[in-house]
């Protein structure tokens, strides 16, 4: 940690051109806020206390959760200098340490950028030091370069096509911002006060003040609309893919897959087409998401296949389990390892054993479902009474048969056979039969005749 930097997070903004009522910088990027993306790569720089001034306590209190993060209130006054103000007591107790402030709206920031920046203020001696950004005419330079390279404009060959322009990103030496700070703030004016004000009048009054060039300008762009926010979101999304591609997971289409910054896969799992995998969401090692698979908020283990256009939510999926396609795991549903889900099968709220297997058209709801059951085609758990949600209790090695309805609460026993087509309203016990269906009449010759009457009736034959 260093001990002589503060880190000051500036989440004020205009809302204007988001039409949000939502302020822009709790908005989301890949899964996380602007102002959570904001203050990890701030906390990686490790300074010594960060701090998060211009939203009510609350709202920045949720956004930051397990983060050590000192809250300045919101002021009345606007612009990032009185922002900057309003938090002067908390980054103003060590004058000769440094302070290194970055707007919420510039979430693509790395902390390697940072870090190179406060670098270069200390290592210039500076009482101030601008980060900007090399604008290329072609809206984004064509090759990244290294942190490493960057030192001052001389780095950028002279024919370099550009127009450079400020990130609002600074650091100041503590006491020298102390010292300009309130000359940029006018009582009563209802513009946006600048920090390149002060900036401005350090260099006037004969400071040493420098500029840091950052390596890709498309990495500092200001979030102003949601058109801004659905770019960086492009670049986000590249960003985590490659991250997880040197980490052993094969995304075999990066442009149509969506994964949230937040979620983790493990080695050799094979991520296909399609995909949206929402987080926090961790896949474990050795699986394969095939496409149009959309997993939100789930934990899933090793060894895991989930078939095409499958949804899983909110769920715990254990190792080695094979689920859809077009299956539906949600709302607090385990699947224990080595079991089977197919297609058109809904699970809610369901313990499902190990080994079990519900392979067509079944709806399982607030259920509990024992190792090694079998769950025949187009079975139901009738767990809705109207007011109430009732479990479903299957025991260990049961066998339900197709088209069976299980009116809850009801419990079938370990080994039990519930017949094909059965309605069960009663507990069965262990290793019994159940049959609950009415009993077949067949009437010989009906059909032949009701055609023939049908047929009389239609050709006229009937009438007088």
């Amino acid at each position: 940690m260093d001990n002589r930097l503060i880190g000051l997070i500036l989440a004020g903004g205009d809302e204007a051109a988001f039409k949000s009522k939502t302020p822009k910088v709790l908005h989301s990027l890949l899964g996380t806020s602007l102002l959570r993306l904001t203050a990890e790569a701030l906390g990686e720089v490790g300074p010594a206390r960060l701090i998060v001034a211009g939203l009510p306590r609350d709202l920045v209190a949720a956004e930051v959760a397990g983060l050590t993060v000192t809250i300045v209130e919101k002021t009345k006054d606007k612009g990032p200098a009185a922002a900057v103000h309003s938090a002067r007591k908390e980054w103003a107790r060590d004058l000769d340490g440094d302070v290194l402030i970055v707007p919420a709206d510039l979430p693509l920031v790395e902390s390697a950028v940072l870090r190179a920046l406060v670098s270069r203020h200390r290592k210039k001696g500076n009482a101030g030091t601008m980060l900007w950004a090399d604008a290329v005419a072609s809206g984004g330079s064509e090759k990244r370069i290294p942190v490493r390279e960057i030192e001052d404009e001389s780095d950028f060959p002279a024919d370099h096509p550009s127009r450079r322009i400020p990130t609002g990103i600074f650091v100041f030496r503590a006491r020298e911002l102390a010292r300009v700070l309130l000359r940029v703030i006018k009582p009563g004016h209802k513009g946006a006060s600048d920090l390149t004000a002060a900036f401005g009048l350090l260099a006037a009054a004969g400071r040493p003040v420098g500029v840091f060039l950052a390596p890709d300008p498309e990495d500092v762009q200001r979030i102003v609309s949601r058109f801004d926010l659905g770019r960086a979101a492009d670049r986000m999304r590249l960003r985590k893919i490659r991250a997880l591609a040197e980490g052993g997971v094969t995304i075999l289409s990066p442009a149509s897959t969506w994964i949230d910054w937040n979620v983790k896969i493990g080695p050799e799992t094979v991520v296909y087409p399609g995909t949206v995998i929402e987080g926090p969401t961790v896949i474990g090692r050795n699986g394969r998401i095939y496409p149009n698979a959309h997993i939100v908020r789930s934990v899933i283990g090793d060894d895991v296949h989930v078939l095409g256009s499958t949804v899983i939510e909110d769920a715990t999926v254990e190792n080695d389990v094979r689920i859809g396609p077009f299956a539906r795991v949600r709302m607090q549903t385990t699947l224990r390892s080595g079991s089977r889900v197919g297609n058109f099968v809904e699970m809610k709220k369901t313990d499902f054993g190990p080994r079990s297997k519900a392979m067509h058209l079944s709806y399982l709801g607030d259920s509990e479902v024992g190792e090694a059951a079998n769950i025949g085609a187009g079975t139901i758990t009738c767990n809705y009474d109207g007011v109430n949600k009732n479990r479903t209790i299957i025991g260990s090695g049961a066998f339900i048969g197709s088209g069976s309805e299980l009116v809850a609460p009801v419990r079938i026993g370990r080994g039990a056979y519930i017949a094909a087509g059965s309605v069960i309203t009663k507990d069965v016990e262990d290793d019994a039969l159940a049959v609950a269906r009415g009993r077949q009449v067949d009437k010989p010759g009906w059909a032949a005749a009701r055609r023939a009457k049908l047929q009389k009736e239609k050709s006229g034959g009937s009438k007088p």
